[in-house]
């Protein structure tokens, strides 16, 4: 699948998207400027509130849709990308209206996490992300069997009871 198919799916879901993230670091080369100016303790550009991303989150959630994501993290020590992505990105996503939630694994009495990332729209349209150890993605495999749909529904609903909101995480980082 490509990416302007990838795409589609945003314009045509018609209840919710769900985002698992389960890399410290993603490698995608739109953000690459911006890793740049984050890590060399530049201001973040104000035509960060532009981006394409959080104009497709907000319409959907005028729409009355439901956009959300739990991220997978392992420990209080936040890589150079999990820093910027929750300085710089997040709180411009839940702006726009996207629920972020956050999973410490290290906190966790399971041990067993999903570690692929994976959209699911609506509750019945899996596409896994296959990325290389840079964080670049490599596929976007649409899933279509309805056992490994069910799998995923279960997974997502699994990291929505136990993830805690952005937000939340973040006081926790601050103590």
């Amino acid at each position: 699948m490509d990416s302007a198919e990838l795409g589609r799916l945003f314009s045509e879901f018609q209840d919710s998207a769900f985002r698992l993230e389960a890399l410290d670091t993603y490698a995608v080369g739109v953000e690459a400027e911006r890793f740049r100016m984050f890590i060399e303790g530049q201001p973040q550009p104000e035509g960060d509130r532009n981006r394409p991303w959080l104009t497709t989150v907000a319409d959907a959630v005028a729409a009355g849709k439901v956009m959300e994501r739990v991220h997978v993290v392992r420990g209080p020590a936040l890589t150079d990308y999990l820093r910027f992505e929750f300085g710089w990105g997040y709180p411009l996503n839940e702006q726009a209206g996207e629920r972020i939630l956050i999973l410490d694994v290290s906190q966790s009495r399971r041990a067993d996490w999903p570690t692929e990332d994976f959209w699911l729209f609506d509750d019945r349209v899996v596409v896994r992300m296959v990325y290389d150890g840079q964080g670049r993605v490599q596929e976007r495999i649409p899933v279509t069997d309805e056992l490994s749909v069910r799998r995923y529904r279960a997974e997502k609903r699994e990291l929505l009871a136990e993830a805690i909101p952005f937000q939340e995480f973040m006081q926790t980082l601050t103590g």
